[in-house]
């Protein structure tokens, strides 16, 4: 029993390696947890082919906001100049784009949030979730999924970068300061400079899932 489960773990670990070394792996990082999110920040160029960034989240029970990714253009920093954020609100998976607040009414910062936001289902506190994002520059279209299954799809007014940007994962800096915090944990983030497909994104997520990272029942 013990040598059949060797077997497969190092079978596991093979198929992951294979899988990672067939893409275009920009950036990858095992764990992030607060308060240490300085740690995690990396450049990196859009270009035309666009980019899907993958990772397994897990909210606390006493958390209801927090940044999950940012990309920045150089230079720039605060939530409305990003050119994406991903964020946790109200137990839900937001965007925040240029000076659009896609969890709001017309998409605009202070105003109620709307029934599109509240009906996206809840992100239960202390269970594992499968994040998949992906970017498609061509008609500047964010595609997230959650566990497999298709969770929003949300066309950008703002255009691609030109320059590179910068990436955070957990915290957000604005006017020089960090803030913002993810309170949970982001484990297994990978970020590929080219779209990945939604077999490869399952995919991902079987390879990556372990005793520690089940999928919710």
């Amino acid at each position: 029993m013990i040598l059949l489960l060797d077997l497969g773990c190092v079978q596991k670990q093979n198929n992951l390696e294979t899988f990672m070394t067939s893409k275009q792996l920009g950036f990858k990082t095992e764990h992030v947890q607060d308060p240490s999110p300085k740690k995690k920040t990396t450049e990196l160029n859009i270009g035309k082919q666009g980019f899907t960034l993958t990772f397994w989240l897990q909210s606390r029970n006493n958390s209801r906001n927090g940044i999950l990714v940012t990309l920045h253009e150089r230079g720039f920093s605060g939530l409305k100049n990003s050119f994406i954020t991903l964020l946790v609100s109200k137990e839900r998976i937001s965007l925040l784009s240029g000076k659009r607040d896609y969890r709001k009414i017309h998409n605009e910062f202070g105003n109620y949030f709307s029934k599109s936001f509240l009906d996206l289902p809840h992100l239960n506190p202390n269970e594992k979730y499968f994040v998949s994002c992906t970017y498609t520059p061509a008609t500047r279209t964010i595609n997230v999924m959650v566990d497999g299954e298709s969770y929003f799809e949300q066309v950008l007014e703002a255009g691609t970068p030109e320059g590179p940007v910068a990436l955070r994962m957990g915290y957000a800096t604005d006017n020089s300061v960090n803030k913002y915090f993810f309170k949970g944990q982001i484990n297994q983030f990978y970020l590929f400079n080219e779209l990945l497909d939604k077999k490869e994104q399952d995919l991902l997520m079987n390879l990556t899932l372990t005793e520690n990272y089940p999928l919710p029942q």
